[in-house]
């Protein structure tokens, strides 16, 4: 059986996704973890250091999550795709099955007209015989 579905397979892509979300997790645990420790600072330049390090941090959060929101859309998009395509197959499924239930029924009838017909010459050939 050949394989028509027209989408990827997803599994790449949501790995991706909760990749960047334990990614941007444990950058977040680590910028909290910077920021507990700021305790004992003794300059202001300390505190400015802690800051520009809090922001890189949140910019690189950012950065990744908006990148996999946009990932997420391309699964939503491809989720979709491979339902309508699993609707069309199934409506392709029913009307096999209809046009076989169809084509059974057509047999059944050409069968039984066989059988008619064979019965009815048999007693034809009856006939001829005894005249």
């Amino acid at each position: 059986m050949s394989n028509s579905c027209p989408v990827p397979h997803t599994c790449n892509m949501i790995d991706s996704v909760k990749g960047a979300i334990e990614d941007a997790t444990k950058e977040a645990e680590g910028a909290k973890r910077l920021a507990d420790g700021h305790e004992g600072f003794e300059k202001i330049d300390d505190y400015h250091s802690l800051v520009e390090d809090l922001v890189s941090s949140l910019d690189s959060i950012i950065d990744t999550l908006w990148t996999k929101d946009n990932e997420m859309e391309d699964i939503r998009s491809a989720n979709s795709e491979l339902r309508e395509w699993g609707q069309e197959q199934a409506n392709d499924l029913e009307s096999c099955i209809d046009e076989r239930n169809d084509l059974q029924q057509l047999k059944d009838n050409m069968e039984t007209d066989r059988d008619y017909y064979k019965g009815r010459m048999e007693d034809l050939e009856i006939q001829l015989e005894e005249k």
